[in-house]
């Protein structure tokens, strides 16, 4: 996602696949950690995480299933 966050229905007109493809294809890529969300003017958005992010993202889960 060059764009930075975008919502479902952007990412729908930029890919040209299904809004409702793509909500699936958003969970599944968000369950391996490569896409987060976040809510800007009530409106659900996804962003794509960096490698860094990632990484920084599994650290953090691992300590507090560790904790």
């Amino acid at each position: 996602m060059k764009e930075g966050s975008l919502t479902a229905l952007q990412l729908s007109k930029k890919s040209a696949i299904d809004r409702t493809t793509i909500y699936d294809i958003l969970e599944r890529m968000m369950n391996k950690g490569f896409v987060t969300t976040l809510i800007k003017n009530n409106t659900k958005n996804f962003s794509a995480l960096t490698p860094e992010d990632r990484k920084s993202t599994r650290l953090n889960s691992s300590h507090q299933i560790i904790s």
